[in-house]
């Protein structure tokens, strides 16, 4: 089974690596897992992290674990609207990349960290 996490992004990069293995958490349920960030405009090391994420250069790296991401960059810049339509174009651009051979895909914010209880049946 096939699985895609689709997370937009912005300004998360102090969240990033603990949602990064928060996700690596359920590797083991597919037999393809991947992640798909759509990065938007930030002003903080959100992108410089996700591309050592993509490039499998961040702390406590292991090819057991790893989970392969693809990052998808705003061509445009939205910074103007409103956070809710921005969250929401995100969320329709990554769609775009689920196709008809993903069998699942998991909608997943940045920032948003589930307790330690919620993961430990998992």
């Amino acid at each position: 089974m096939s699985c895609v996490v689709l997370c937009p992004v912005r300004n998360v990069a102090k969240w990033s690596l603990a949602s990064y293995r928060n996700i690596t958490r359920i590797k083991h349920l597919f037999t393809d897992l991947s992640i798909i960030f759509f990065y938007d405009e930030s002003s903080d090391n959100t992108l410089t992290f996700l591309k050592k994420l993509r490039d499998r250069d961040y702390p406590g790296y292991r090819e057991t674990t790893h989970v392969p991401v693809t990052i998808v960059q705003n061509p445009s810049t939205n910074n103007h609207w409103p956070r809710t339509w921005r969250i929401a174009y995100a969320r329709n651009q990554l769609l775009t990349y689920v196709d008809d051979q993903t069998d699942y895909f998991i909608v997943f914010d940045g920032d948003l960290l589930p307790s330690n209880d919620a993961l430990t049946n998992i």
